[in-house]
């Protein structure tokens, strides 16, 4: 799969290199560019913009450190949800509120786009190894289809029904 991947810091870029070694073509961004020599040292490519990493993809996958932040990435101008193919998904892989969810989901729905709320849990060890706990909120057939993408990160992947956020 073709994965788009922003948000490089200290829990996502073990991630994003979990994903490269399990064989995916990983194109990721951050917003601190220092992190592109280990990016591209894990097997990243890098894009300079949201959209750079976002138009290819098959997957885009956010990992960032707070809502406000996932907010603007997403659907503030030149974000996710403008950039992103229409029959790509989004999965937010962030921890962050569940009204911030909410905003989230409603953004994506009303642009007809699929989306995935999968906060994750555990430390930066266990992204490193690949033992994270996906919460993974969504339709069905979305989260089976960003399931091979959580295998390579998580141990253990938690479906929390149809709806992201409070619901």
């Amino acid at each position: 799969m073709k994965v788009g991947f922003i948000g490089l810091g200290t829990m996502g870029l073990p991630m994003a290199a979990n994903l490269t070694r399990g064989g995916h073509d990983v194109i990721g961004h951050d917003a601190d560019a220092s992190v592109r020599p280990r990016a591209e040292a894990a097997g990243l490519r890098w894009a300079e913009t949201i959209g750079e990493a976002t138009r290819a993809a098959d997957v885009v996958i956010t990992m960032l450190p707070n809502g406000a932040v996932v907010q603007k990435v997403a659907l503030g101008p030149g974000g996710v949800a403008e950039t992103m193919r229409s029959d790509a998904l989004f999965v937010d892989m962030s921890t962050i509120a569940p009204d911030e969810t909410d905003r989230l989901t409603e953004g994506f729905s009303a642009r007809n786009l699929a989306k995935v709320d999968a906060p994750v849990a555990r430390s930066s060890k266990e992204a490193v190894e690949g033992k994270l706990l996906v919460m993974a909120g969504g339709r069905d057939a979305d989260i089976t289809r960003a399931r091979p993408l959580f295998e390579l990160m998580a141990d253990t992947i938690m479906p929390c029904g149809p709806a992201a956020g409070r619901g």
